[in-house]
């Protein structure tokens, strides 16, 4: 099973090894697909995560029992033509090219290379841009 996951730290756990820890005890195979750090010493990953569907409930609940925040992300993005602009922010923070410019000058949204970092919805100005309510 291979599924993404979204993982918030709070401040007294972004120094723990978590990840390394649901790896190594759950046999779970993993990629990093975004990490960051805040200011406030928090702590937001995003990551595939792959092994058994018993072994990722068991590492989820490691994660939520060691205080992360877990998500699992299902939902797809949503690009309103409508609002955009084209004005390419979102196809400079793209490094999947998920989204395109085509030759109409119009942004395309490739759902299959989406990876769900959340860059594109950060940097869209104009909220043309948003998660899909599954």
């Amino acid at each position: 099973m291979i599924c993404l996951i979204e993982i918030t730290y709070a401040q007294n756990t972004v120094q723990k090894p978590l990840i390394w820890e649901m790896s190594k005890n759950y046999e779970i195979m993993f990629n990093i697909y975004r990490a960051q750090v805040d200011s406030d010493l928090s702590g937001h990953l995003i990551l595939e995560i792959e092994g058994s569907s018993k072994a990722i409930h068991a590492a989820v609940e490691f994660l939520e029992a060691s205080g992360a925040e877990v998500k699992y992300m299902e939902s797809d993005l949503i690009l309103h033509e409508d609002k955009c602009t084209r004005c390419g922010a979102c196809i400079s923070v793209c490094y999947t090219r998920a989204l395109k410019i085509d030759d109409w000058n119009n942004i395309q949204l490739e759902l299959s290379r989406c990876i769900r970092c959340n860059q594109c919805l950060e940097v869209c100005q104009e909220g043309a841009i948003e998660r899909s309510r599954t």
